[in-house]
């Protein structure tokens, strides 16, 4: 149960904060009401009383419809409707405190339905249509008109109340979606660390027993990739000129390593710098060109990172030489990740394409613009 007090500042804030696009068609709704009566009285050869008839209850209709939508129904829809479990018994209550709504909305538009009504000379009863076969009568008495007028506010109020609902559970459900998303991605680049580092611990423990001097570099080397990392852990998707310093770290530490054997052609255009991808995704291809490419070989290889925009987008491509020594074929754990990501982040505008040939292997990744 609300207590009253957070109650009081919870309404407060809903009548006082909504989205532009709320306001929007709030207005939009307002100038429905007000307009075809505004323009039937501006062009109509009407006398004036009937135009009064016309505009006054026009403008108090779209002022109540206002004040009973945003005072009342969005704050009740939004406490105890929206995103909460609805049962039979909770839509009973929306139709019954629709119901008092239009009835009191109806009451409280009489003030601007009689000043209108005193213009007029004459009133109506009812009005009788006949055809070639019936009389059609439709009764414009008081009681008749009243009943007709709740039906009509009840009607809109409901329609109105579904589609803030129907919009609310679509928000919701982008939202949730969004939530999930990311936070898998979140999981996936953290899947990825340990294996960066297990591969980097790795290297290090081969340099000590060589060059002590060395070692001791690679340790800055791998504090100072870390380092960078972690500033920017949180975020999912990073730019190309973020991914390149990370995986250029990593790069100058595979350098002290494998020295001449690393043969480095990086080619990445400027206009793409800017592009965005999910985070780790060059230093994924980075490191699986290295560890199953250039490093099992004794003579080495040529690595070459490009990035050029193409078509409707851009491409991201990484290719690596093969030669004798090639080490075990990679389990592909590294660009199934890779496509997992893509495919949360970008959905269909994202490919991972890995090609084949004689002496070279290459993975290119496809962006949409």
């Amino acid at each position: 149960m609300i207590h009253p007090t957070s109650l009081r500042a919870a309404w407060g804030h809903l009548l006082l904060h909504a989205s532009p696009a709320y306001w929007t068609i709030q207005a939009a709704i307002a100038l429905g009401t007000l307009v075809p009566p505004l323009l039937v009285t501006s062009f109509g050869n009407l006398p004036q009383p009937f135009k009064l008839m016309l505009t006054v209850p026009a403008i108090g209709s779209a002022v109540m419809f206002f004040l009973a939508t945003h005072a009342f129904l969005r704050p009740a829809l939004q406490l105890w409707f929206v995103s909460r479990a609805r049962r039979t018994r909770e839509w009973l209550f929306l139709l019954a405190a629709i119901a008092a709504l239009a009835l009191l909305m109806v009451a409280l538009e009489l003030p601007f339905a009689g000043p209108a009504s005193h213009g007029a000379s004459e009133s109506l009863d009812s009005i009788v249509i006949n055809t070639s076969s019936r009389r059609i009568e439709i009764d414009l008495t008081e009681r008749y008109s009243r009943l007709m007028a709740v039906l009509d506010r009840f009607g809109e109020l409901f329609i109105w109340a579904l589609l803030y609902i129907a919009a609310k559970a679509l928000q919701s459900r982008r939202q949730l979606e969004r939530q999930v998303r990311e936070a898998r991605m979140r999981q996936l680049t953290y899947q990825l660390s340990p294996h960066f580092l297990f591969n980097a611990f790795n290297s290090i423990r081969g340099m000590i027993f060589e060059d002590r001097d060395r070692a001791a570099e690679l340790i800055t080397q791998l504090s100072e990739l870390f380092r960078f990392h972690l500033s920017h852990e949180s975020r999912t998707e990073q730019t190309l000129a973020e991914e390149w310093q990370l995986a250029r770290r990593y790069l100058d530490l595979e350098a002290i390593r494998l020295e001449s054997r690393l043969r480095l052609h990086v080619d990445l255009a400027e206009d793409c710098m800017h592009r965005r991808l999910p985070s780790l995704t060059l230093l994924t291809l980075v490191e699986n060109a290295i560890k199953h490419g250039v490093a099992p070989n004794v003579d080495g290889g040529r690595l070459t990172i490009r990035a050029r925009t193409g078509g409707p987008g851009w491409w991201l491509e990484v290719t690596n030489t093969v030669g004798a020594g090639r080490a075990t074929h990679s389990t592909g754990t590294g660009l199934a990740n890779l496509r997992e990501r893509l495919a949360l982040g970008h959905g269909a505008i994202a490919a991972v394409i890995p090609c084949s040939e004689a002496e070279e292997f290459c993975v290119r990744v496809e962006m949409a613009a």
